[in-house]
């Protein structure tokens, strides 16, 4: 299942992602087996925290010079950077707030490839993933529209008389 996220430099992703891990494991029951990645200086250094946290999961890293090992990575990104800008494009907004909407675009495509991309049994990578009939669907959440204001209520503190 793919999940986006968004910081300002490199040297945060330890601080953003081993939270997000641990949070997966507490919330949901799930656990990260594999992280396969580039041989860079913030992926090194977050597997030295997952052993140091002792998360367990177990790192691959490509081979310096072969871009051929992340050929599927890459197609899926380029995928993805693609509906982001047909997105945005689409939501008639200026050009200052799509360019400050971007990470917003990119979390909501990347939510719609989790929901609209099915295997060839039909199932989404979200229902693997979190089960059928789950509550947080993103697709509960999504406006028809992006860039379409909606109003989101929470219905869960309503007594019935």
């Amino acid at each position: 299942m793919p999940f986006s996220f968004f910081i300002k430099t490199k040297d945060l992703l330890v601080d953003e992602l081993i939270p997000w891990i641990k949070d997966l494991k507490a919330t949901y029951g799930l656990s990260i087996k594999i992280i396969r990645c580039d041989n860079a200086g913030e992926n090194v250094k977050l597997q030295e925290t997952c052993k140091n946290e002792g998360l367990g999961i177990h790192f691959e890293y490509t081979a310096l010079g072969t871009p051929q090992q992340n050929g599927g990575v890459k197609h899926r990104f380029q995928t993805l950077y693609g509906r982001v800008r047909d997105v945005l494009s689409g939501s008639r907004l200026t050009k200052a707030t799509r360019t400050f909407l971007w990470p917003e675009a990119a979390t909501t495509a990347t939510d719609l490839d989790a929901i609209l991309i099915k295997d060839v049994s039909g199932v989404n990578s979200f229902t693997k993933l979190f089960g059928e009939g789950n509550e947080i669907s993103p697709v509960s959440i999504l406006p028809e529209k992006f860039g379409e204001t909606v109003i989101v209520s929470d219905r869960s503190t309503i007594k019935a008389t």
